[in-house]
């Protein structure tokens, strides 16, 4: 379960990387971050 997420969501973000740019990364990092710690 932990893999398939980590490698969906590895998928997802490289694809958001090339379209939106940092704009984008920085709030999703932050959001990541407090999800594990969760």
């Amino acid at each position: 379960m932990m893999m398939a997420g980590s490698i969906l969501g590895a998928n997802l973000g490289a694809k958001m990387v090339m379209t939106k740019g940092k704009t984008l990364i920085r709030p999703m990092v932050v959001i990541m971050s407090f999800m594990m710690t969760a």
